[in-house]
């Protein structure tokens, strides 16, 4: 029984190489958020911006009448 070993995952031929795409990918994946995150939150500024512009259009057209 001490042979006997209980294996988790897909079996693989070279376990360092094995090893290196889970790290590539978990990298990836992480990059993936990241890269989500920023562009909400860009987005979120830039919509922000733009209603801050609209408001101060308005602002102007009543100042004018």
């Amino acid at each position: 029984m001490s042979e006997a070993s209980i294996q988790v995952g897909l079996p693989c031929a070279y376990p360092l190489l094995c090893q290196w795409i889970g790290i590539v990918l978990a990298v990836a994946f992480v990059a993936g958020l990241i890269a989500i995150i920023y562009g909400v939150l860009k987005d979120k500024k830039r919509h922000e911006m733009k209603r801050e512009q609209r408001r101060q259009q308005r602002a102007q057209r009543k100042k004018h009448r």
